[in-house]
């Protein structure tokens, strides 16, 4: 018994010639398509018929297309996972430069209108659900961790007190 992994259907079978597995190739590139392989190869369909079913042609092109398909889907799932790491990194530095960005304006005594506040938040609550795969067509703040929520009443409390360090207002 050998240790050998057989070749995957869409491969040179072992009881195909050079040729047959050469006109294999040709079926496939044709797309399945007998007339197509029979005008590339100058032979019958009749003739290629019996070599298609002798070499289970139909079966090992499925068996391909499948795999070409599990291919693709894994290449997708790579894409995809790689954005979205690259997507988290830009929000985490995008988080971190607008949090800076508002200390520094409320450490300046300025105070944020509300309506520009709401949007600055609507925007990474929009990021944050993009990148989890959620919609933001509507972006509810009722859907936010308490951490979340209480980290963003910390912020809104500086802006509105006018001190980086000094929540006017409190509950």
């Amino acid at each position: 018994m050998s240790d050998r992994t057989p070749p995957a259907p869409w491969e040179h079978q072992p009881y195909e010639d050079a040729d047959s597995f050469a006109r294999f190739l040709v079926y496939l590139d044709s797309d399945g398509d007998l007339g197509r392989v029979s005008e590339r190869t100058a032979l019958s369909r009749g003739t290629l018929a019996a070599y298609a079913a002798r070499g289970r042609w139909r079966a090992r092109r499925l068996a391909y297309l499948q795999h070409l398909g599990q291919e693709s889907v894994a290449a997708a799932e790579e894409t995809a996972r790689t954005m979205g790491e690259r997507h988290a990194v830009t929000l985490s530095r995008s988080m971190e430069l607008i949090t800076a960005s508002l200390d520094a304006y409320a450490a300046s005594g300025a105070v944020l209108p509300p309506d520009e506040l709401r949007q600055w938040i609507k925007l990474v609550i929009e990021q944050q659900r993009l990148m989890r795969g959620q919609a933001t067509a509507r972006v509810d703040l009722t859907t936010a961790s308490p951490e979340a929520l209480d980290a963003l009443e910390a912020a809104l409390a500086r802006v509105e007190g006018g001190g980086a360090g000094s929540p006017e207002g409190g509950n």
